[in-house]
């Protein structure tokens, strides 16, 4: 009040003033400035993203261009330097026989010095040499390598095989071998077949088309690509499950291509096949006479589909006089049986077949229809059987039988 009885205290307004002028006075910390720190912390981060994946890039793209393994021209340079050096272990590494594996770096520095290459560049008239690049015919490129020995201008020539195509420059090359010394080694026979060359397995299989041993259509054969070898006789071992196996040193020229191999039949499969044709003989004799079922699987699907034919043919021959007798109760006892003379083997178009001679005895009821009576009979005769190997297995194709009723 004005009055003077009651004062307003002004102190504690001053002191607020003089509080709120020092909070003034203090310096503020922007947040813009706050949010720049933050962006050039990850800018610091991208850039070093960035320049580790273009230091990849770089590596990626300069690579192929420095690897021996990637560039042909790089990789003939380097084959020749060390051909030059006499450095076997470098030109194994290099050439196409490491790559395989089918030859050892052993085998390779004990025939090193015969190849043209080592025995050519390792006499050169003060060590110079110059590689140049010739055309490209498919997978393969052609080097000379023009050298001086001798006081003379001399070349020799060297081929680099691309053997894997690749993603844009990382194609793989290796320099082919000298193949007066080393030969590329493939053979071919049946499908289902396995082969050993010096007791390895082949590097690859594949399956090619060969023209049928029997029909003259078209069947699958196995090839089997056995790398680089050392030119010369090598054992090779051959095996069919239902056949025998092939054991025999088989010499590998230059440029001699595939060998066929033909697996032989062995001891235990004459006998397995003079088992199937006498079972087969059996089967259809009994579905001709005594009304037996026919057992589809040991007869190929030509032959099955004619074997009611060849019933009605044997029992046509049975029933003599105008068809009034009738054969019954047949039973077989065979006394003989023994494959034809005559090479049987398997091969890439498959197997020759196997004509099977059988002798037996057989029992038999002769009935007449006419005068009603049956008479119990025996006699001998002789079949033979034509066995062919068909998914796996031994099947008749074709039977002959001669028999008196």
């Amino acid at each position: 009040m004005i009055d003077g009885k009651n004062e307003f205290d002004f102190s504690a307004f001053e002191a607020k003033r003089e509080k709120d002028a020092q909070k003034e006075a203090q310096p503020k910390r922007s947040k813009k400035a706050k949010r720049s720190g933050l962006s050039a912390g990850k800018k610091i981060a991208a850039a070093a993203v960035c320049g580790a994946v273009l230091l990849a890039l770089l590596c990626f793209i300069v690579y192929p261009f420095l690897s021996a393994a990637h560039n042909p021209n790089r990789l003939a340079e380097e084959y020749a330097k060390a051909a030059a050096a006499q450095d076997a272990q470098r030109a194994y590494e290099l050439s196409a026989l490491a790559k395989a594996g089918s030859v050892s770096r052993a085998d390779f520095e004990a025939v090193a010095a015969k190849t043209q290459e080592f025995s050519a560049l390792g006499e050169l008239d003060g060590g110079s040499y110059a590689v140049r690049r010739g055309q490209t015919d498919g997978a393969y490129t052609a080097y000379s390598v023009d050298y001086a020995s001798g006081g003379e201008i001399k070349t020799i020539y060297l081929t680099v095989e691309r053997l894997k195509d690749g993603f844009w420059k990382y194609d793989e090359y290796a320099v082919k071998p000298d193949s007066s010394l080393f030969c590329r080694a493939w053979f071919y026979t049946a499908n289902g077949a396995e082969l050993t060359v010096d007791g390895q397995k082949p590097l690859s299989q594949t399956k090619i088309e060969t023209a049928d041993l029997l029909t003259g259509g078209q069947t699958e054969a196995a090839l089997f690509d056995c790398g680089y070898l050392l030119c010369g006789k090598h054992s090779v071992s051959c095996s069919l499950e239902g056949f025998g196996e092939l054991n025999e040193d088989i010499e590998i020229k230059p440029g001699s291509g595939a060998t066929e191999l033909r697996i032989p039949l062995g001891d235990e499969s004459a006998k397995l096949l003079c088992e199937t044709a006498q079972q087969t003989l059996k089967n259809a004799l009994s579905y001709a006479f005594n009304g037996g079922a026919a057992d589809e699987t040991l007869y190929t699907e030509r032959f099955y589909g004619g074997l009611d034919e060849f019933a009605g043919e044997l029992k046509s021959r049975a029933a003599a006089d105008g068809g009034k007798l009738s054969v019954s109760d047949l039973e077989l006892t065979i006394t003989e049986c023994a494959p034809a003379k005559g090479e049987i083997y398997i091969a890439s178009g498959g197997c020759t077949g196997a004509y099977i001679n059988i002798a037996f005895d057989y029992t038999y009821t002769l009935e007449n229809a006419v005068d009603k009576t049956a008479e119990n009979r025996a006699d001998s005769g002789c079949a033979s059987v034509f066995l062919v190997y068909e998914n796996g297995s031994w099947q008749a194709d074709d039977i002959a039988v001669r028999e008196e009723f």
